[in-house]
């Protein structure tokens, strides 16, 4: 156990926190073995080489330094909280939110990672990391690096965003770039079923350059915790954060309808507003784009609509953020 900050750490190798009280990082952690894991996978094709389950381990032990809070006494951490953990999931256990049954995901495809075993915790966790090597391939298409990833995911605070159902639990992860909220049982089933169409549909988009604005999903997993002999679990997909690197001053949630769909304007930076309130507000201060723009955005958003269609996705909206400085609209299908 250690005492002081900061500790003493291995030379090389990549370091990471694990704290329980930001759910991100339990799953940052079950990714971080998954990377290495895909890393290898790569090495044996490139050089004949095989390795066994225990090589597997030793290559990760040489790899990663994990650490987590509970290792200390005092650190930079140890007085904060961000309200972002499993625990304090127990107000949103509702039957909807109760979690997917698991024993659905007894596949290859969707490997259980435990997280308990190279660092101390207060409490037992596993993360199942859904269509594991889909995703993977498609962040090595749409992000930085994994490791990149698995950085933004290693912390992340509480966000009470507008406009989603009201019993979901959402987080953001610290640096801004991803979107990370809990779902329940019925989208956890559905994207199961129609997973495959829908990487289809991206790497067609990335492929092909075919417009698209569909925000993409890119992780799916279920955290489960062990307290005192209970099991809870949560289901949670992460989505880039559209609105990233911007600087919106008037943000819109539109679906295409007007009845109940205007709230009273407010000074709060955050608020997002509805269809009616576009309305009106194009009425004294109405956003031109160019004819190639107004294209491009509509064959975007019938693409991706025809998707949805396609694999009975019935409940999502058209995202617009108004970036005043760079004068540019940012938006996408959520």
């Amino acid at each position: 156990m250690m005492t002081t900050w900061p500790p003493s750490l291995p030379s090389g190798g990549n370091i990471l926190c694990i704290m329980e009280d930001e759910i991100s990082s339990i799953i940052a952690y079950a990714l971080a073995i998954s990377d290495e894991r895909h890393h290898l996978i790569d090495l044996k094709f490139e050089n004949g080489m095989d390795y066994s389950k225990g090589e597997y381990a030793k290559a990760i032990e040489k790899s990663f330094s994990f650490l987590s809070e509970s290792s200390f006494s005092s650190s930079p951490w140890s007085s904060t909280s961000s309200e972002a953990s499993l625990s304090s999931l127990s107000s949103f256990s509702s039957d909807d939110f109760s979690g997917y049954d698991s024993s659905s995901l007894l596949s290859p495809m969707h490997p259980e990672m435990t997280v308990n075993g190279k660092v101390t915790l207060k409490d037992k966790y596993s993360v199942t990391v859904v269509y594991d090597n889909q995703f993977f391939a498609l962040r090595k298409k749409c992000c930085p690096s994994e490791l990149a990833y698995i950085t933004s995911l290693s912390r992340c605070k509480k966000w009470n965003a507008q406009g989603g159902k009201s019993k979901a639990y959402f987080v953001k992860t610290t640096d801004d770039r991803f979107i990370i909220k809990q779902i329940n049982k019925t989208e956890f089933e559905s994207f199961i079923k129609f997973a495959p169409d829908y990487f289809k549909h991206v790497y067609h988009s990335l492929d092909t350059g075919s417009q698209t604005c569909l925000a993409k999903i890119l992780g799916i997993y279920q955290v489960k915790q062990i307290k005192h002999g209970k099991e809870v679990k949560i289901d949670l997909m992460v989505m880039e954060n559209l609105l990233f690197g911007h600087n919106i001053s008037r943000i819109y949630d539109l679906k295409g309808a007007i009845f109940s769909r205007r709230i009273t304007d407010s000074n709060d930076h955050d608020t997002v507003y509805l269809d009616q309130n576009y309305v009106e507000d194009m009425s004294f201060s109405p956003i031109y784009i160019g004819g190639r723009t107004k294209h491009l955005l509509q064959r975007a958003i019938w693409n991706d609509t025809s998707f949805l269609t396609s694999v009975n996705v019935m409940d999502y909206s058209l995202l617009v953020g108004v970036d005043k400085e760079k004068h540019e609209l940012v938006f996408g299908i959520i």
